[in-house]
This record gives structure tokens, sequence and C-alpha cells, in this order.
């Protein structure tokens, strides 16, 4: 599209030239019809001449606020780089200046990461797409088995509801049969679990399987897992109590601790 200024300025120039042609070719210039067309014409040349210049200002007035607050960013730059420089070379003397800042900024990046695991992040794409990738997988594999699990919220975390709400999602994206019951209260004997589980005797080979599948999603402890065996439940079909908490990292897989 063409700018506002050039449009403006060939409107004046059109205008200009059906002026000069009124003035050359218009026979009496003393009729009511020339004195009007003149108006007229004489009128629109200084409404576009008007909107010319009022462009002119206020690209004149935008030019000086954008450089005042360049001029404002660089002063606040200049005013952190003393004391970041300061802080870079302390914690890293032996190392020069630019991968002392490089070094600072990564530690910085680290401490923010750890500061914020509990605050909610959904899993992005990779880490879901592997996820249901796996779990299909131990599907295809354990074709006589189908698997039915039923989540259980451990009470006092709303992360935990967001973290059940996700495995629903992607345990049904894989064909599994999920769903969330309710809620729980687990009562600690001994060590606290993250997980407590119930399963077939016959399902526990799976279950570890299924638990492994669900990495890329979940990390678990080795130790971190209390099952309980009853033959009440069916092959495949499983409870699953999510008792930890959730600790996200930034790509939105999760450790259960």
């Amino acid at each position: 599209m063409l700018s506002l200024e050039l449009v403006t300025v060939f409107l004046i120039f059109v205008v200009s030239v059906i002026e000069l042609l009124l003035q050359s070719h218009w026979a009496d210039k003393r009729t009511k019809k020339y004195r009007k067309a003149s108006k007229w014409l004489m009128g629109l040349l200084m409404a576009l001449a008007t909107v010319t210049a009022i462009k002119v200002v206020y690209e004149q007035k935008s030019s000086r606020e954008l450089k005042r607050t360049i001029d404002e960013l660089n002063s606040t730059v200049n005013a952190m780089y003393g004391p970041v420089m300061e802080m870079a070379k302390n914690n890293f003397p032996d190392l020069d200046s630019t991968t002392a800042i490089r070094k600072l900024t990564q530690e910085m990046k680290e401490l923010q990461d750890i500061a914020t695991r509990d605050v909610y992040r959904p899993p992005n794409a990779e880490i879901r797409n592997r996820t249901i990738d796996n779990l299909r997988r131990l599907r295809n594999t354990h074709p006589a088995i189908r698997p039915s699990v039923r989540l259980f919220i451990g009470t006092g975390s709303g992360n935990r509801s967001r973290l059940c709400v996700n495995l629903v999602e992607i345990l049904k994206e894989a064909g599994f049969s999920a769903e969330i019951v309710g809620s729980s209260t687990v009562f600690p004997v001994g060590v606290m679990p993250v997980i407590t589980l119930q399963i077939n005797p016959k399902d526990e080979d799976f279950a570890t399987m299924l638990f492994e599948a669900l990495r890329p999603y979940v990390r678990i402890g080795q130790h971190s897992v209390r099952a309980e065996r009853t033959d009440s439940l069916a092959r495949g079909e499983m409870v699953i109590t999510i008792v930890g908490e959730p600790s996200f990292d930034p790509d939105g897989s999760v450790q259960l601790r």
C-alpha cells in the first residue's frame, strides 16, 4: 500500500495541475463556475498541505519520543551492567568477562527453574508425544491385556489434580481406559510413597513397564511406589493414587517427590 505521505504529495500534484489547466484553458474567468471551481481546488490544496504538515509534525514527535525511550533503556542497561559484571567476576574470577557473564546467566536461569518447579506447567508436545508412543508400544506388545487405570488424587494439592487430568488424557489417547475416580487421603505407614498401586498379582511386570513408559512425562523413584497385590482386580485393572508432590521442569515433565 502507498504511504499517506506519498498519496498526499501525489494529490497535491494532481490538484496543482488541474489549477494550471483551469488558469490556461478557462476563457472567461469572471463566471461563477470558474470562481467556484477555483475556490474548491484551492481549499482542497490547503487541506492536503495541512495533512502533510500534521504528518511531518507527528513523525518528528514520534522520533523524539523513540529517542527518549532508547536513551532511557540505555541508561537502565548501563546502570545494571556494573553490578552484574562485578557479580560475574566475583563468582568466576578465573574466567574472562564474556564467559563469566554467560556462566552467571546460566546459573541464574537454573536457579529460576528450581524456584518455579512448584508452578504448574503442561507437558510440551515432544514430552506428550513420546509418552503416548511408549504407551502404544506397550499395548501392542501385550495385546492380551486390556489395561484400565483408575486414578485417585491425594488431597492437599491442586497440582496433583492437574497432573492427573493430563495423565488421563495421555492414557486415553494411547488407547488405555482411564478415569479420575476422586480424591483420597493416605495415612503414612513408614516411608511415605509418592504413588500407591493396587494390581492383580499377575500384572506386576506390566505395571513396572507402564511406569517406565510414562517416564518422559512422570518420573518416579525406584522405591517410591507402594504396591498392593489383590485378586479382587481383573487382569489389566489398576488403581493408582497420586500421593507425591509434583515438581515441574520447563518442558512440563514431572518429578514426583
